[in-house]
This record gives structure tokens, C-alpha cells and sequence, in this order.
């Protein structure tokens, strides 16, 4: 493996002029984009989540969350390697009938770094996966040194041939436990793959709110338009990219301004939104033109990802 090391200092440096370079380029181009003067969207969300301690607002998770839920459904099979990437497993040299056991130092320098990232953002409240992709690559590297010291096991114990390797008197034991390790290795490859096109399915029906947003201007409207964007439609895939109409006015409720004067869906003309009975407290009548499936569980018995109803468009009579 081709490794590259710096300095603290330098690392510093490359970290500060980075930042210093990314801010010019960034600011004027959040400020433009959200209209408002010096903004970087990144800082202010850094502060919302850590100074300001508001992320809480959006729920909360165990102080473990990210070791026993996040990590485990994120690398699947990988966090096997990520274990066996911290130490060498060598047949030893004494014996015919033992392994000899050692730590992986740069994998432990690598994977250090990574557990100190993911502990620091444990102790927020407010926890999500995205949180902590910044470490995946290098959790990758440890895991890649665990499933290469794995093939160079078997490498060792069953390759070269038997003619002259001087591991081919090893006892059966210690062949049948290092195959069976190499076959596991191979295994838990498969069904990591497996399980990741899984959750790709899965995770591809996790944002219905964005699915209706854009089948909502496939509906098409007339000018002046106005579009009531409600919280969970918001939380799941409505961005601002999304917003195709220029001259349609998009409301998003509770925590935007300019969405005064549409309490009671007053002057409203589309809603989007997770509640199918929603218009019910409405005034006027409404009529459900758009209905969008996502993810509700997996059949293990028939391998089939289930999905229901759960993200819906009305549009004013």
C-alpha cells in the first residue's frame, strides 16, 4: 500500500489554506444563492449543530447510536475486516500448530483518528449517518489491510505450491483454520454486496417528499402559484434545487419566512405533505392528485422490499 505521511504542521497548514480557499469561493456563492450577506451555509449549520446545540430539535439518538446502530448497518460484513485489519495473524515460527499474533500499527495510526471523529460527534444529541461519512475512507483502508492479511494467510499457508513451501507441514488443524477463514472472507464479501443493493433499494424509496415535489410540477400550475411545502415533505427530499417555477411561490412550513398568510391553507393552491388528512383543516376542498410510495420493511421470506403510501400532493378544487 502507497502511503503519504506530512507533518501535524503541515497537515495544519494544507487544513487552514484549504478552508481560507474554499470560504472565498463559498461565501459569495451562498450569499447569492440565499440572499443573504456573508453566508456560508456550512459554518452556519456547524454552529446550529455544535455552538448552538439546536440539532436536537430534529430528534435524538443514544450516546452509542453510531457504534451499535450506524456503523454496524453502514460496513455490513466490513466491520469484520475492520477488527481483523487492527491485528497480523501469522502461522508461527516455533510451531506447526499455532498462529503467532501481532498489532497492525499503521492500521491502528489510520483507525485511531477515525474513532476519535465518530466519539466526538456521539456526544451531540442529534446523530445522523451523513454525520460521520467523512471517516468511511479510512475505516476502508483498515478494512482493506484486515481482508488482505486474511488472503496473505492463506497465501502463506497454502500457496507457492506444496513442493518447497515451508509451510506445507502445517497441521491440518491449522489448514482447516485458515481455509475456513479464507472461504468466511469470501462469504461475507458476497453478502455485504448483497445487503449494500439491499439498502440501496431501500434507501432510493427514503425520499418521497422529493419524488412529489417533482411529479407536482409535471402537474403544472399557472403563474403565481403557491405551493404549501409541509415539514415532513420538507425533511424528506423537498429542497430548493426542486423549485422548477420561478413564478410560483413556495411556502415551506414552520421555520422559513415569508409563510405568513397561509394559516388554514389560505391562498394556497397545491400542499405537499405526509398527512393524507391534512387538508381536512383546511378551508375549501382538495383533491389528491399525486400519491408516493416508500420504504416500509424487507419480506426476508420472499426477498422483496415492501413499500407504502406515505407522501401526498393536493391540489385546490
Amino acid at each position: 500500500m502507497c502511503v503519504w505521511q506530512v507533518s501535524l504542521l503541515a497537515g495544519i497548514r494544507v487544513g487552514v489554506s484549504t478552508v481560507a480557499l474554499i470560504s472565498l469561493v463559498m461565501i459569495p456563492l451562498d450569499s447569492f444563492l440565499w440572499n443573504k450577506p456573508f453566508m456560508w451555509a456550512e459554518l452556519s449549520v456547524l454552529l446550529f449543530n455544535t455552538v448552538e446545540n439546536k440539532s436536537s430539535e430534529w430528534g435524538t439518538s443514544p450516546p452509542l447510536w453510531y457504534f451499535n446502530r450506524a456503523l454496524p448497518k453502514a460496513l455490513l460484513g466490513g466491520l469484520v475486516f475492520v477488527v481483523l485489519g487492527l491485528i497480523r495473524i501469522r502461522p508461527a515460527s516455533t510451531s506447526l500448530t499455532s498462529f503467532g499474533v501481532r498489532v497492525n500499527w499503521f492500521a491502528v495510526q489510520v483507525f485511531v483518528p477515525a474513532f476519535v471523529f465518530i466519539a466526538a460527534y456521539s456526544l451531540l444529541p442529534h446523530k445522523e449517518l451523513r454525520f460521520i461519512l467523512p471517516v468511511f475512507p479510512m475505516l476502508n483502508v483498515v478494512a482493506a489491510e484486515g481482508l488482505g492479511g486474511v488472503m496473505l494467510l492463506v497465501q502463506e499457508v497454502f500457496g507457492r505450491g506444496m513442493k518447497g513451501n515451508p509451510n506445507s507441514n502445517r497441521s491440518i488443524w491449522v489448514k482447516g483454520v485458515v481455509g475456513a477463514g479464507g472461504l468466511g472472507c469470501i462469504l461475507l464479501l458476497i453478502g455485504t454486496a448483497a445487503g449494500s443493493a439491499l439498502f440501496l433499494t431501500a434507501s432510493s424509496l427514503n425520499y418521497p417528499g422529493g419524488v412529489a415535489f417533482s411529479k407536482l410540477h409535471e402537474i403544472g400550475g399557472g403563474d403565481g402559484t403557491v405551493v404549501l411545502v409541509r415539514n415532513d415533505a420538507a425533511m424528506s427530499g423537498v429542497t430548493r434545487f426542486g423549485e422548477q417555477r420561478g413564478d410560483w411561490r413556495y411556502v415551506k412550513e414552520g421555520y422559513e419566512e415569508g409563510n405568513s398568510g397561509v394559516e388554514g391553507g389560505r391562498g394556497v393552491d397545491f400542499v405537499v405533505t405526509g398527512d393524507r388528512d391534512c387538508c381536512a383543516e383546511f378551508e375549501g376542498d382538495w383533491d389528491e392528485v399525486v400519491a408516493v410510495q416508500s420504504f416500509e420493511g424487507v419480506d426476508w421470506r420472499k426477498l422483496k422490499v415492501e413499500t407504502k403510501p406515505s407522501m401526498f400532493v393536493f391540489e385546490r378544487r
